[in-house]
């Protein structure tokens, strides 16, 4: 085991770091707010529905389709 505090098999594996930009984070943003403000508030259950819908959907998005640095 090296020094730095990792697991043993820690060196085996490459770190793959993803960046989003500023559009996908301001996406996920609105979305999962409205939608979970909508929840709180009793608004209409298409509103919430649709909203955690397109939050899981740009997620995976962003993380099947992401550039790797």
């Amino acid at each position: 085991m090296d020094n730095t505090g990792g697991a043993e098999m820690s060196g085996s594996k490459t770190n793959v770091k993803y960046s989003l930009s500023f559009w996908q984070i301001f996406l996920v943003t609105l979305f999962g707010a409205g939608s979970l403000i909508s929840m709180i508030a009793n608004g209409p259950l298409w509103l919430t529905v649709t909203g955690f819908s397109l939050v899981i959907v740009f997620l995976l998005w962003f993380i099947f389709t992401s550039k790797k640095k």
